[in-house]
């Protein structure tokens, strides 16, 4: 989780080496100069934890707002409807 951050994915780009997006590459040395931050076990398991337990409580907001979007949308077709068909006034 930690080479999917922002931080380190931009210095993979500065460190991989190629002439086509495609078929870029990152040798080992370069990989291993990159200093990577490594806690106790116990530790790692619990910001594993706790990022699964984010991401699963993201997913859940995410669900409800794409809900809530999808009710405006049809809320407002049937309004504009309504509009065209003159059952309301505008």
């Amino acid at each position: 989780m930690l080479y999917k951050t922002p931080i380190y994915l931009s210095e993979f780009n500065r460190r991989v080496r190629g002439i086509v997006v495609g078929f870029l590459r990152l040798y080992s040395d370069d990989f291993n100069a990159i200093p990577a931050l490594v806690p106790p076990h116990i530790e790692q398991e619990y910001i594993v934890r706790y990022i699964i337990k984010l991401n699963s409580e993201f997913g859940i907001m995410q669900e409800k707002v794409e809900t809530e979007i999808s009710k405006l949308v049809e809320l407002k077709v049937i309004i504009v409807a309504d509009a065209i068909t003159g059952k309301i006034r505008v």
